[in-house]
């Protein structure tokens, strides 16, 4: 198997290091090998640093302890953001109900198409296989409802919302409740790659607990 072997070079005599280059060459190093600079790890390894978040979590690059963790930022690009939350969504799978948490899910009117838009394109791994969306959100905005539900039927037509009103929550949660699987979200999808935010997974206890809250909302 072709593997890569990264080194750290340092200088133990005086000087820099602008005559490495030279002496792989001289001494016919190069020869045998592709030798690359890795000039920025935290760019060059990203793709890696998120799969390992996604499989073991942030901390585990810390304490190896078992959870999950990435950050959204403002500098992302549409498509690193989309990439970390298809990492993170594709962990809820199997899925085909999805309940969200989120007191300001639904935005303003002028705004559903695009957060509409944004949050099919988050979802974009599960979407076209929800058969069920409960939505339990505040009562803000509540005349963007029809539209913006409208909006994901139009690419999911088998989907049922289903929404509820509660105060009670301050966090965002995307749980699967069949599986017990879930995440947190750090901010409404309006603010998803506009504002610094967490996404995090979240443990077995954590969604069944979220869950048990719930049914006083749904009424069980």
């Amino acid at each position: 198997m072709d593997r890569k072997l990264y080194l750290s070079v340092s200088k133990k005599t005086e000087g820099d290091l602008s005559d490495f280059i030279g002496e792989l060459h001289k001494f016919k190093i190069v020869d045998k090998y592709n030798v690359g600079i890795v000039s920025d790890p935290l760019y060059y390894f990203r793709g890696r640093f998120i799969d390992e978040v996604v499989r073991n979590g942030f901390n585990s690059m810390l304490n190896f302890s078992v959870a999950m963790d990435d950050i959204t930022t403002p500098g992302m690009s549409v498509d690193e953001t989309d990439l970390v939350f298809h990492k993170f969504v594709t962990k809820l799978m199997p899925i085909e109900k999805l309940i969200i948490v989120d007191p300001y899910f639904y935005p303003k009117k002028l705004e559903v198409d695009e957060i509409s838009a944004k949050f099919i394109r988050l979802l974009a791994p599960v979407f076209d296989n929800l058969k069920s969306l409960v939505v339990v959100s505040n009562s803000n905005n509540k005349s963007s409802q029809a539209e913006y539900n409208n909006k994901l039927l139009e690419v999911n037509p088998d989907l049922v919302v289903t929404n509820y009103i509660s105060n009670d929550f301050h966090d965002r949660f995307w749980v699967n409740p069949e599986d017990v699987k879930g995440i947190v979200v750090g901010t409404s999808i309006n603010g998803i790659g506009k504002k610094i935010s967490l996404v995090d997974t979240l443990s077995t206890a954590d969604v069944e607990q979220i869950l048990s809250e719930l049914s006083s909302v749904f009424g069980n």
